[in-house]
């Protein structure tokens, strides 16, 4: 019985280690959903009040599968997971007692990975793993924003009964009070990972309706580009502020941070361009009319406005090929009229110009002609005379029976009837 017993104890802390699901491409949802589980399994059982929920990071697995370790054990931790065999390297019943907390967030600062303590560190609210082939595991993942351990530093109480401003309990973990979806000042579409065209479209939207309130003849339509994409996952700055930009978008709370109606004003342009060289523009760096090429990633950001209130930022972009602004140097005009060679006018934005197609070439088939039978062998001879005479009077009207035929004249016959009419007489 008491073999049992210790056998139920170990198979109970196995099920906090590791999840049962292995993480492929298509079971994130279920992988996330067992590492909940225990999240709030070890909230319950070692009373835990600031257990947050996690939520999966696109960002992070990138970022996780490229080595980039920004925030490494500052705002971030990384850890290997699903071994084989299962094996535990953590005493969870020690770890996690509370006399034993102050100990355990200075060990945060020495060690790199406290494996199975990883995932169950409080503080933590975004994950991102990528699959992993060296042995003895199978998993790779990073997690945000708690990279010290210092959510730890906390009396035990009720589960979910300390979650920060913003959060609810949520059967014991704290997850956020969701309200209604953010809504950029840019685009009405939450950028992840298989939106990439909606919200490209909603931009190009704002920018036509842009180039037609305030006149613009030269906004070009942008295009999705995937190397600037992970240019702004890996923050490469190269030719920042001379071919490239970068923007924040997709704001919540909703706030403008820019006055459209006075920024673009054409009295202000030159001021505009001036700003444009000292700081980030946001909502005007997606309507800035030369960028034909943007890519994003999806971004949490933090700003504090001048007022005090704080905004978070959902997208991360940068955009090409203009880094100075010198496009709003320009004269006020019909939208779609100041397009470059290439370029034509569709309703109000630059877009390429579509080939005008060739016509073909008209060939004109000769009628066929019928060949003329060629004669093989001896060429035929002429018939007898007979035969000429009877044929030809087949062939020929009816003649007088009296009229001679075969080339004999009138003279001819006169001369043998007086011939005739001698020897008579």
């Amino acid at each position: 019985m008491k073999a049992f017993n210790v056998c139920t104890a170990i198979l109970a802390l196995v099920c906090l280690h590791a999840t049962g699901t292995k993480l492929v491409s298509t079971t994130k949802e279920e992988y996330l959903k067992e590492i909940n589980k225990l999240r709030r399994d070890a909230a319950k059982k070692y009373k835990i009040p600031n257990m947050y929920k996690l939520f999966w990071d696109y960002t992070l697995a990138e970022e996780t599968l490229r080595s980039n370790f920004r925030g490494l054990w500052a705002t971030r931790r990384k850890t290997y997971r699903d071994s084989d065999p299962l094996t535990e390297v953590r005493n969870l019943d020690s770890d996690l007692a509370i006399d034993n907390r102050a100990a355990l967030v200075e060990e945060y600062k020495e060690e790199e990975d406290l494996h199975e303590l990883e995932v169950l560190t409080p503080g933590q609210q975004k994950i991102g793993c990528i699959e992993w082939n060296k042995k003895p595991y199978y998993t790779y993942c990073s997690l945000e924003p708690d990279g010290t351990g210092t959510s730890w530093n906390v009396s035990s109480g009720e589960p979910g009964s300390a979650c920060a401003q913003g959060f609810e309990n949520d059967d014991g973990l704290c997850s956020p009070v969701f309200g209604p979806e953010p809504t950029a000042h840019v685009t009405g579409t939450k950028l992840v990972l298989t939106t990439k065209e909606e919200y490209l479209k909603d931009l190009n939207e704002i920018r036509r309706n842009a180039a037609k309130k305030y006149k613009i003849p030269n906004m070009y339509k942008l295009f999705w580009d995937y190397v600037v994409a992970e240019e702004s996952l890996t923050y490469a700055k190269d030719g920042m502020g001379k071919t490239k930009r970068q923007t924040l978008c997709d704001s919540d709370p909703f706030v403008k941070i820019r006055d459209l109606d006075s920024d673009l004003a054409i009295e202000n342009r030159t001021a505009l361009i001036k700003e444009f060289n000292n700081r980030l523009m946001f909502e005007i760096e997606v309507l800035t009319h030369g960028q034909q090429k943007i890519g994003c990633v999806p971004w949490l950001q933090s700003i504090k406005k001048k007022d005090g209130v704080s905004v978070n930022f959902f997208t991360y972009c940068y955009l090409e090929p203009e880094g100075t602004a010198k496009s709003w140097n320009m004269s006020q005009g019909e939208p779609g009229s100041l397009c470059g060679l290439g370029f034509e006018n569709d309703n109000g934005l630059c877009t390429p110009a579509r080939p005008t197609p060739t016509p073909e070439p008209t060939t004109t088939t000769p009628e066929p002609t019928t060949p003329k039978p060629k004669i093989v062998g001896a060429k035929p001879t002429a018939p007898p005379k007979a035969l000429r005479l009877e044929s030809d009077s087949d062939s020929k009207p009816a003649q007088d029976s009296n009229q001679p035929t075969d080339g004999a004249s009138y003279g001819q016959v006169g001369m043998t009837l007086l011939f005739l009419i001698s020897m008579m007489f």
